[in-house]
C-alpha cells in the first residue's frame, strides 16, 4: 500500500504542474473576455435600471388604487405590504396570460 500512496503523490504533483501551466495562459484569455463583456454590462445595467423604475411606477400605481400610502416614510404594515405585493403579482400574471393568448 505504501507504493500506491507514493504513486498518488507523484501523479498529484504532475497534475499541479500542469495546472500552473494552464493558469499562465488564462489571464490573456480573461483580458479579452473582459473588454467584450464591459459593453454588455453597461446595457444590462441600463435595462436593470429601467426595470426597477418601471416596477416602482407600477407599485405606486397599485398602491394608490388600493389606498395604501407609500409616502409615509416607507413604513407600512405587513398586511398592507402583502396586499400590495399580492395585487401586483395578480396583475402581472393576468397581463402575461393575456399576452400568451395573442
Amino acid at each position: 500500500m505504501a507504493t500506491s500512496k507514493t504513486t498518488k503523490t507523484k501523479s498529484a504533483s504532475k497534475t499541479t504542474g500542469s495546472k500552473a501551466t494552464s493558469k499562465s495562459s488564462t489571464p490573456s484569455a480573461k483580458s479579452s473576455t473582459k473588454s467584450s463583456s464591459k459593453s454588455g454590462t453597461s446595457s444590462a445595467k441600463s435595462r436593470v435600471s429601467q426595470s426597477k423604475s418601471a416596477m416602482e411606477r407600477f407599485k405606486t400605481e397599485v398602491a394608490s388604487e388600493l389606498g395604501i400610502n407609500l409616502k409615509a416614510g416607507g413604513e407600512m404594515t405587513a398586511r398592507q405590504a402583502g396586499k400590495l405585493g399580492g395585487e401586483m403579482v395578480r396583475r402581472m400574471i393576468k397581463q402575461q396570460s393575456e399576452q400568451m393568448k395573442k
